[in-house]
């Protein structure tokens, strides 16, 4: 679920508590990412094939790509960005009327969005624990 550039020795557990401490002072923003990523897989602006990644930089900025799914975001990012979740926009592309788009977003709303948000968490923290 959540990728992060490969960092060597010590510095690694101060990265991952660094993290922690974006994510958990930009919590409402990376749900209202995962929101906003979801309501664009759903209404399919993207080409076909594509991923939706949703990142969050050191400043707790999130920003949303649509790439192939070949597409790696170490190339770019220099070890700046997280990537919070990537999904394949492919799942969505069926929901054309309004009464299955609602009936999904409020699916992701209630179950999906939440899971994520914990798992992202539950990693992090277990990550700077493990390195610790």
């Amino acid at each position: 679920m959540i990728k992060l550039n490969k960092i060597h020795g010590e510095e690694l557990f101060y990265v991952y508590r660094e993290w922690l401490k974006v994510l958990e002072k930009n919590r409402d923003k990376v749900e209202r990412g995962l929101n906003e990523l979801f309501k664009k897989a759903i209404s399919g602006h993207h080409e076909e094939g594509k991923e939706g990644i949703l990142t969050i930089d050191a400043f707790g900025n999130t920003d949303i790509y649509f790439e192939d799914k070949k597409y790696a975001l170490e190339k770019v990012s220099k070890g700046n960005e997280l990537e919070i979740l990537r999904i394949d926009c492919n799942k969505y592309k069926n929901l054309k009327n309004k009464e299955d788009i609602d009936k999904k977003m409020k699916c992701l709303k209630n179950e999906i969005i939440p899971e994520t948000m914990n798992k992202l968490y539950e990693d992090v923290r277990g990550w700077a624990l493990e390195e610790g």
